[in-house]
C-alpha cells in the first residue's frame, strides 16, 4: 500500500507576492469596521493593563470631536482623590497598532502556506505586535508621569532624557517596519515559501559576458 503524502504548497514568485500583500494591506488598513473597532479594543486592553486601583489612574478615552493630527485617544492621569487630569496624552491607536498588524496581517495572507499554519501565525504574529504596540504605549505614559517631576527631582531631567531617547527609537518608523517583517519572518518561514531565484538574479551580481575565443 502506498502512503499518501500531504500535497506540497508552490511556492509563489516574490513580485506576485509583493503585489498580493500591497493590495491586502491596503484593503485591510482602510476597512471602515475594523478601523472603527479596532481603538475601542486597544483602549479597552490598555486600560486594564495600565489602569490599576478604582478609580484608575490611568484611563484611555475616545478623541470624538478633538481630533488633532488624527489623533484618535486621550491618554490621561489622576490622582487617586480624582478631579482634573494631572496630564494627558493624545495617541493615535491606529498608527500605534493596527496598521502595523494590517501590514502583517497582509503579509501573511500573501504567503503561501496551510490554512492551519496560516491561522498559527497569525495569531502568533498579531499578538507579538499588539505587546509591542502596549509596550511602546507603556513607555510614553512613563515619560508623562516624570516630565512633570523634571524641575523638582534630581534624577528627573536624566530619567526623561532615556524615556525619549526609547520613544524615539521605538516609535521611529524603520524599527515598527523591523518589527512587522521580523513578526513575519519568524513566523511565516518565506524562504520555503517564496520563489527566491529571480530575486536573487536581480539583485545579484551581474555576470561576466564571455568574450568570444581566441584562436
Amino acid at each position: 500500500m502506498s502512503s499518501s503524502s500531504p500535497h506540497p504548497i508552490p511556492r509563489k514568485p516574490v513580485a506576485l507576492f509583493a503585489a498580493h500583500a500591497l493590495l491586502l494591506a491596503l484593503l485591510i488598513g482602510f476597512w471602515p469596521s475594523a478601523r472603527a473597532v479596532y481603538p475601542v479594543l486597544f483602549r479597552a486592553q490598555a486600560e486594564a493593563l495600565f489602569g490599576g486601583g478604582d478609580p484608575p489612574a490611568i484611563a484611555l478615552r475616545a478623541a470624538v470631536g478633538e481630533r488633532l493630527e488624527e489623533k484618535d485617544t486621550f491618554v490621561e492621569a489622576f490622582d487617586p482623590t480624582g478631579g482634573e487630569p494631572r496630564w494627558r496624552l493624545a495617541i493615535s491607536a491606529l498608527r500605534l497598532g493596527y496598521w502595523p498588524q494590517a501590514v502583517l496581517a497582509a503579509l501573511l495572507l500573501a504567503t503561501p502556506m496551510s490554512a492551519r499554519r496560516r491561522a498559527f501565525a497569525l495569531g502568533i504574529g498579531l499578538v507579538w505586535l499588539d505587546a509591542f504596540a502596549l509596550g511602546r504605549l507603556g513607555l510614553e505614559i512613563q515619560r508623562s508621569w516624570i516630565e512633570p517631576a523634571r524641575g523638582v527631582l534630581e534624577h528627573a531631567s536624566g530619567s526623561l532624557l532615556a524615556y525619549r531617547t526609547a520613544s524615539e527609537v521605538l516609535n521611529s518608523n524603520i524599527v515598527v517596519i523591523a518589527a512587522v517583517f521580523l513578526g513575519w519572518a519568524a513566523v511565516a518561514r518565506p524562504r520555503r515559501a517564496l520563489a527566491m531565484g529571480s530575486l536573487a538574479r536581480l539583485l545579484g551580481p551581474p555576470r561576466a559576458r564571455r568574450g568570444p575565443p581566441s584562436r
